[in-house]
């Protein structure tokens, strides 16, 4: 049995080029939605899956293809089922096959010792050791990975080589040669943009009319098209209607396709509807930290969240927010979206005066961040040295309120004034972001070590210009504990699979009802209501190029 493991936002040729050729070498073939049983790509097509993770006889597979590689393999990296699927395929003597973050997928368990591995440029550090390759597709010993999804089709015939010869694999090559369609240029963004128009015209004349067939009169006030949402504010012509129209919510899902839908009121009080996009579009943090918003954000102390429905940017200051929790389920974009925090903030301020405390207890999350020149030691992965790092800052805090005492100011920014005024008094005190990855991970082995040196540093860290970022993709009753979460003053929450936990991390549902990749409800400090942004997408080799720009800036200065 060879089977291909499916998760929210996989590339969807990635995926089923290599289905489709296998199937037609007369191989049992069998796709895995190892986030349901009917996942969305990121072109927005639905696959109906064969089995669920429970189903699958492992000891039966001979061969795992992880197609997707950005972001699907990095969705399926952060599943426990990955693990048993490597570890039991390896373990029958079976393949395992990936596109482009094969690395991501394979080299951090430790699986490839002893045995020959190719990387692409760009994951070098991913996989030490590797032999770094521009070719489309390369087979060592059991592991066969390709570039990306321009070389797709080639990556499926070099599976049907190896499984069934070269023969075959020069007849379907053949064959699907002789049905490609001939010369179909690629779509311009006209032609995209006017098929995104069409889409949200289609949604909008589907809601008024479906509303029509059960009794309720309405009209589409406004649109506002955003990167990954569409926002449908509706006028009523009988306002006790509004209340009516949520119980609607599966009917109107249904009709679209099972779009991701949810009912809310904009800040006028009118209803809305905000409905998934089947064509989306991702705001790049490299174009939000050059836009004019952020270069000309006041504080130092800026970072960026995302982009609104409205396509605006979206900031927030880390000394107003308070502690940040971040949680999401597995392809949500958790590990994006912290990193794009950690170099927001790199980018906006100056390394004498803000410092990062990087934990990474999965490793390699967030290595594409290690050259960056805010970093206030080495990134920590090994649980020890996390304990270490914390018990370090926990002093740091004591000593810097036994100065403040002594200048007789009560938190960092009237300490530093002070001293710009009169250097004899003391040195300047960087602000300290202490940003972690997996809590899961973070906590493993000493659970109530690491959440007491937490909870001690977010009770008292905020004058003493401390704070604290954590995050998790394995969200459950008691992770974290309600005293750590009680110590949040700002929560962002990508889509997770119960309302459960979206009620307890924000105050409210809905977080259930958003898209995969980067779909945020962010709840600041204070806000009478969460607010719908999309985070920015981010790639590994456009983190690392992001630190270089920053190294160079500062340097300059």
């Amino acid at each position: 049995m060879i089977i291909v493991l499916l998760a929210e936002g996989f590339e969807e040729i990635e995926a089923l080029t290599p289905v489709d050729i296998l199937r037609r070498c007369g191989l049992d073939v069998r796709t895995v939605g190892v986030t349901g049983m009917s996942v969305k790509g990121s072109h927005g097509i639905s696959v109906d899956c064969d089995m669920t993770p429970e189903e699958v006889p492992l000891s039966e597979v001979s061969m795992a293809i992880f197609p997707g590689g950005m972001p699907g393999a990095l969705n399926l990296d952060a599943a426990p089922f990955t693990d048993r699927v490597i570890e039991a395929v390896t373990g029958n003597g079976g393949r395992l096959a990936a596109i482009c973050a094969a690395p991501l997928v394979f080299g951090r368990r430790g699986l490839l010792l002893g045995k020959r591995a190719t990387c692409y440029p760009g994951f070098e550090k991913e996989l030490t050791g590797a032999t770094v390759s521009e070719a489309g597709v390369v087979t060592d010993g059991n592991i066969t990975t390709a570039k990306g999804m321009g070389v797709s089709l080639d990556f499926s015939l070099e599976l049907a080589r190896l499984l069934c010869g070269e023969k075959k694999a020069e007849e379907l090559s053949s064959g699907v040669m002789q049905n490609a369609p001939k010369d179909v240029p690629p779509e311009s963004d006209e032609d995209r943009d006017k098929r995104a128009i069409e889409e949200v015209s289609a949604v909008a004349d589907g809601i008024v009319s479906y509303y029509d067939t059960v009794g309720i009169s309405l009209s589409v006030e406004s649109i506002s098209r955003g990167h990954a949402v569409t926002s449908y504010v509706l006028k009523l012509e009988n306002e006790k209607d509004g209340q009516y129209l949520s119980l609607h919510e599966s009917d109107i899902s249904n009709m679209l396709d099972s779009r991701s839908v949810r009912f809310t009121e904009n800040a006028e009080g009118a209803q809305v509807i905000e409905v998934e996009n089947l064509l989306r579009d991702e705001p790049r943090l490299s174009s939000i930290l050059e836009s004019f918003e952020f270069e000309n954000a006041p504080r130092e102390t800026t970072f960026v969240i995302g982009a609104s429905i409205a396509r605006d940017p979206i900031f927030a200051d880390i000394s107003r927010s308070g502690n940040i929790f971040v949680a999401g389920g597995v392809g949500g974009g958790v590990t994006n979206f912290i990193s794009s925090i950690a170099l927001s903030l790199a980018y906006k301020a100056d390394p004498e005066n803000l410092k990062l405390l990087l934990l990474d207890p999965r490793g390699g999350e967030l290595s594409a961040l290690a050259t960056l020149p805010h970093l206030y030691s080495p990134i920590v992965e090994d649980g020890e040295e996390t304990i270490h790092a914390l018990e370090k800052v926990s002093d740091l805090i004591d000593e810097r309120y036994a100065l403040m005492e002594k200048l007789g100011v009560r938190n960092i920014d009237d300490y530093n004034r002070a001293v710009y005024a009169d250097a004899s008094l003391g040195e300047k005190m960087p602000r300290l972001v202490i940003i972690s990855d997996e809590y899961s991970n973070l906590i493993e082995g000493s659970r109530d070590r690491i959440e007491g040196l937490l909870q001690g540093i977010m009770q008292k860290s905020r004058a003493a210009g401390i704070y604290t970022v954590l995050s998790t993709s394995r969200i459950s009753v008691g992770t974290p504990r309600s005293a750590i979460l009680g110590l949040v003053g700002s929560t962002a929450c990508l889509k997770i699979s119960d309302g459960g936990y979206s009620m307890r991390l924000l105050g409210s549902r809905d977080a259930e009802k958003l898209c995969a990749r980067g779909d945020m409800l962010y709840r600041a400090m204070g806000a009478v209501r969460p607010l719908r942004v999309k985070a920015p997408y981010l790639t590994d080799s456009e983190a690392e190029k992001i630190c270089d720009v920053i190294s160079k800036k500062w340097r300059s200065i």
